[in-house]
């Protein structure tokens, strides 16, 4: 059922509209998983702690493990033996589903630290790949994606790759394209949600602890 509006008016005619759902009417649904327990498909989740603590590692962990299908760390035992599929198609074991992971990176460069880290982890590159920059007048220079202002790109690019899985913005802050940072994270929390959702796509971001 569509949300209830309640309209507030100034007194220069102006006002503002308020949304209510009432949960009698919302039929509650159950959270699917992209690492059971851990990440939940088609929202966001943040790995957040000071710099060089392995965030990003723990990532491209996440990728590399998808791009094979393979185990999470928790999976039962040490070890875990490869993926057992189930007959509805599910897997049997903690394993991940086989996908792509789109990457946002500010501060790793692709040749010298995110494709080791990944030949490292055992991942599968043709499953894995970095967004470098946008050229928003086609012909007059890269920049770097914001957003603020390319949502509309970052779509394209996710409908282009329709195995999409994961989302990687590392970190976060760097593409936000300057203005409110607040203000421009919850917009961008909104945009981002609606997509990975209607993808079935997960969005990992990557934030630093502030100084201090």
């Amino acid at each position: 059922m569509d949300p209830e509006g309640v309209f507030a008016q100034f007194e220069d005619g102006t006002g503002v509209a308020a949304w209510v759902d009432h949960l009698s009417q919302v039929t509650p649904r159950t959270v699917n998983w992209l690492w059971p327990g851990r990440v939940p498909v088609g929202k966001m989740t943040l790995l957040v702690g000071d710099p060089g603590r392995g965030k990003s590692l723990l990532a491209l962990d996440m990728a590399a493990r998808l791009s094979r299908g393979a185990p999470w760390p928790d999976a039962c035992g040490t070890g875990a033996p490869a993926c057992a599929t189930t007959a509805e198609g599910g897997c049997a074991t903690s394993c991940a589903p086989l996908g792509r992971t789109l990457i946002l990176s500010a501060e790793d460069d692709t040749w010298d630290t995110i494709r080791p880290r990944l030949d490292a982890l055992g991942g599968d590159p043709d499953r894995v790949s970095v967004i470098r920059a946008v050229d928003r007048e086609v012909g007059h220079g890269l920049e770097p994606l914001s957003l603020a202002r390319d949502m509309v790109v970052l779509d394209a690019v996710v409908r282009k790759w329709s195995d999409t899985r994961l989302l990687i913005l590392d970190p976060v802050s760097a593409y936000l394209g300057g203005g409110e940072g607040g203000t421009t994270l919850k917009r961008a929390r909104r945009g981002l949600g609606v997509r990975v959702q209607r993808q079935g796509a997960t969005g990992a971001w990557l934030l630093h602890l502030p100084c201090g």
